[in-house]
Parts: structure tokens; C-alpha cells; sequence
């Protein structure tokens, strides 16, 4: 038999999969560079000469289905939209940047899913595109070089499809890789030795979407507090142990910043009336100076952002509310007053939603839900000290004449609102405490079609467990207005 040999230099993977010439040019050959491809080059290993290469490449047992029969026209069926049923098929023709990197059947899916759909929707949709081709040009190349990523990625991307599909191939892929990173991780860190040392970037991403995973499905049983907080830890030792102000805002660092950042705002102020995790505000400092540039005096630098999407200083705000409402030391006037002070500021920039005839592009803030739910948060905060009420007692009045309220239902109305905010995590939160607000089953009704929309086209779990906490919010409401309406009943 011939002794196998390396083939030709014949171009960049990308070139090659679409079958053009390619002008070699490194680290981007011109064809890639001019159509914003992703300019993958081969390895030594991948130059060896197809005819001795064994015909029985390693795969996973979790193996594809056929291509012939029903299961193609099943998947499609089951995507929430026609865009999707490009994005989330599992066996595509078309040649994606990277794929012939990784094993063939499941890895190549689960690669051609991340490159082609995942990693644009755990970004906004406000990002760059060449912030989003660089992040995940960098993420992939980590994939190439460290186990627990490619793992913990595809674990994220398993759990995604599993959730758009709803089938049980993809869960059990997600729970393997998952099982796999997890283990990968705990042997790095019983030799990491955190003191003196800054955690590399590996380490960091790995535990990043490890959470993305535990948030992202559909198991309940999952709490992704640990990972979270893991990741705090890891992000602080990084801007302790000799990180510049300003070394996290350029590519797939920036990302990683902001997601650590947003997740531990979100799970702050999941629970705004029982809190079950706690942010260190000097770690929030901590992370602004990370991601300022040298050249900016703006700390909260939002401008584009990857992730947060809005200023962290609104995020702080929102923090400042639900530790008022939580811990009575802090409950003044003097406090209450310092807050409604800085909440003017941002009801500024959406007071011109009290007029229906406006929409956003009349000026109103890009992230008006947001807004109008922290100042409906510290209405209802407000109230509560104010009259010495529980917050159920102020929850269950009418709050539908409320102006942040009746502003959001007005967003929620229209088609292109609805596009934009299901289309974006973002808009969870706000959703969430307007459910908390609203009384009539009728807008109850718009804010749930408005979450199973962003459920479909996000393949988001959490969204279903906010769709689950508010169909109970409404269950309870209207059994204790039956109660009240039999009282009233028996005293007549």
C-alpha cells in the first residue's frame, strides 16, 4: 500500500468547501475577507491524503437518522417558523466554516448550528456583525484547542435544538456533552491554584456556558446559581490579578464580560420580592473598568453592546429597588427619594410612549420595556412602604390605569414591537414583572403569546418557566376573587 502523503497546499477550508481558488492570503485569504466568511486553514493531520484515511471515522452513539423517510419533514414541522427550518434542521447540505474540523455526524450538526444560528441569538440582535464574526471566530478556535469548551458549547448547542424540536435525541446529545464538560472542568479545578493567578480564558468560557445550558433548558431541576457564581469568582481573580482597565472590550472577551455581568443581574432581580442571589456592587465596578475603553469616560460603555444592551447604571438601579423593598435598614424616604430622583431620568427617555400615536421610532429609548418595568418595580415598591402593605396587597389592585403599564400593553400591540422583543433575551424581565402587574386575563393572555413567541424562536428555557410562574400568578388571583365574590354572596 502507498505510504499516505500530504496533499498540496491547496487553500483555506473555506475555499476548498465551496470549490474556489483561493489566494492563500493569511490570516484571511481574500475570498473570505471580502465576503466575511470565516477563514478556517487546515492542520497537517487534515492534509493527509483522503484515500488513507480510514473509512471509519469515531462518532457518538447518539448517530443521525437517515437521510430518506419522515424525519427531515418532521423537523420542519415542528419549527416554530419557516426561518427556522433552515436554521435548525439537523442534516444540512451546506458547508459551514469549521465543520470538517470536528467529528463528522453529531459535532458537524451541532457546529453548523452554533455558526449558523445559537451564537446570534445568545447575542442581541443589535451587535455587530463584525463583533459576531470575531467573537465566534475566537470561540471556535478555543473549541479547537480545549475539551471543556467544545463540550459545554455543544451541550448549549444540543439543549437549543432540543428546545426549538422539542425531541429527545437532542437532550440526551446535551446531557452527554454536558456530563462530559462538567467532569473536564472538575479536574482543572482541583490543580487551579486561584491565588496569584488570573484563570485563562478556557476555564472561564467553559463555566460561562455551562450556565448558558442550565438556564437554556428545559429541566427545571437545574439551578444554574452555581455556575454563575463560579463565574463571578473567576472574572474577579481576573481584574485582581493584573487586568488593564479596558482589556475586555474588543471580541469574544467583551462577550464573555457582559454575559458573566448580565447573568448575575439577572438572577439579582429574578425574584425582585425574594431574592435568592446576591451581586457584590464592587464586582460590577469591577467588570465597568474591564470593558471601558482607555478613550471613554462612559463606565457603563453600552453603546453596541453584545450583551447587557443597556447601561449598567439602569441595572444598578434596578439592584438599589429590590434591595430597598428587601432589607428594612435601607428603607427611608430619604432612599426612596434618592431613587425616583434617578428614575426620572430614564422615564425621560420613554414619557413619549404616553402617546399612542408614537412608536420607537419617534425617539423613544431601544430598549423602552426595560425601562418601564424598573419604573413600574419602584411604583410598586413605593406603594408598598408608602401604605405599609404587602407587595401581594398592591399586586392584586387594578394596576391596568398604571402609565407604565398601559404603555407596555401598547408596545406589546404592535407587530413590529413584538418582532423586535421576542427576538432578544432581553426582554424576559420586562415581561416577567408586567405579568407580576397586570389583572385581566385579557392582558395576561398578550403577555403570554408574546413569551411563547420568543420561546419558539429563541429556544430559551427559562422563558417557559416565566410563562409557568405567571399562569400561576393569574390561577391564584382568580381564585381569591372567587373567594371574595362567595363572601360577598353569603353576606347578602
Amino acid at each position: 500500500m502507498t505510504k499516505a502523503k500530504l496533499r498540496a497546499k491547496t487553500g483555506c477550508f473555506t475555499c476548498r468547501k465551496r470549490r474556489v481558488k483561493c489566494g492563500e492570503e493569511k490570516p484571511s485569504c481574500r475570498n473570505c475577507s471580502a465576503f466575511g466568511r470565516q477563514c478556517v486553514w487546515p492542520t497537517s493531520t487534515d492534509l493527509c491524503d483522503r484515500r488513507h484515511r480510514s473509512r471509519a471515522s469515531p462518532d457518538l452513539s447518539f448517530a443521525e437518522p437517515s437521510r430518506s423517510g419522515s424525519g427531515s419533514a418532521s423537523e420542519d414541522s415542528k419549527s416554530p417558523d419557516s426561518s427556522h427550518r433552515a436554521i435548525v434542521r439537523c442534516r444540512s447540505r451546506s458547508p459551514s466554516p469549521g465543520r470538517s474540523l470536528f467529528k463528522p455526524g453529531i459535532e458537524s450538526e451541532l457546529i453548523h448550528h452554533l455558526i449558523n444560528y445559537y451564537f446570534s441569538i445568545i447575542v442581541l440582535p443589535t451587535t455587530s456583525q463584525e463583533h459576531i464574526r470575531r467573537s465566534r471566530s475566537e470561540l471556535i478556535d478555543m473549541m479547537l484547542h480545549s475539551e471543556s469548551v467544545k463540550d459545554a458549547v455543544f451541550a448549549c448547542c444540543a439543549c437549543n435544538k432540543h428546545v426549538l424540536l422539542n425531541d429527545n435525541r437532542h437532550k440526551n446529545v446535551a446531557l452527554h456533552y454536558y456530563s462530559k464538560a462538567v467532569r473536564e472542568l472538575n479536574q482543572t479545578l482541583a490543580t487551579f491554584q486561584p491565588t496569584g493567578k488570573r484563570p485563562d480564558s478556557s476555564l472561564l468560557t467553559t463555566v460561562v456556558f455551562l450556565y448558558v445550558h442550565d438556564l437554556w433548558c428545559l429541566d427545571d431541576s437545574v439551578d444554574p446559581r452555581n455556575h454563575v457564581a463560579g463565574a463571578v469568582m473567576l472574572l474577579n481573580l481576573v481584574s485582581k490579578n493584573g487586568a488593564s482597565p479596558g482589556s475586555m472590550t474588543q471580541g469574544f472577551n467583551r462577550t464573555i464580560a457582559e454575559s458573566i455581568l448580565y447573568q448575575a443581574f439577572l438572577l439579582s432581580t429574578r425574584r425582585p420580592f425574594a431574592p435568592y442571589f446576591h451581586i457584590d456592587p464592587q464586582f460590577v465596578t469591577n467588570v465597568e473598568k474591564l470593558l471601558t475603553p482607555p478613550d471613554s469616560q462612559d463606565a457603563s460603555y453600552a453603546a453596541c453592546s453584545p450583551v447587557l444592551g443597556v447601561p449598567t447604571t439602569l441595572y444598578r438601579l434596578k439592584l438599589r429597588i429590590i434591595t430597598f423593598y428587601n432589607t428594612p435598614a435601607h428603607q427611608s424616604f430619604e432612599n426612596l427619594a434618592r431613587l425616583r430622583s434617578e428614575m426620572d431620568y430614564w422615564e425621560a427617555l420613554v414619557l413619549p410612549r404616553a402617546a399612542p400615536c408614537l412608536t420607537s421610532a419617534s425617539g423613544a429609548h431601544t430598549f423602552d420595556l426595560v425601562i418601564l418595568a424598573t419604573s413600574l418595580l419602584l411604583d410598586l415598591v413605593t406603594e408598598s412602604f408608602t401604605y405599609q402593605l404587602p407587595i401581594e396587597c398592591i399586586l392584586n389592585t387594578n394596576n391596568s390605569c398604571r402609565w407604565q403599564v398601559e404603555s407596555c400593553l401598547e408596545i406589546l400591540r404592535q407587530p413590529e414591537e413584538v418582532e423586535k422583543w421576542t427576538r432578544m433575551f432581553l426582554g424576559l424581565w420586562p415581561l416577567l414583572i408586567l405579568g407580576y402587574a397586570v389583572t385581566s386575563d385579557e392582558d395576561m393572555a398578550l403577555i403570554q403569546g408574546t413569551l411563547g413567541k420568543m420561546r419558539n424562536r429563541l429556544g430559551y428555557g427559562e422563558v417557559q418557566r416565566i410563562q409557568v410562574e405567571l399562569e400561576k400568578v393569574r390561577s391564584s388571583r382568580n381564585y381569591q376573587a372567587l373567594g371574595r365574590d362567595s363572601s360577598m354572596l353569603i353576606q347578602v
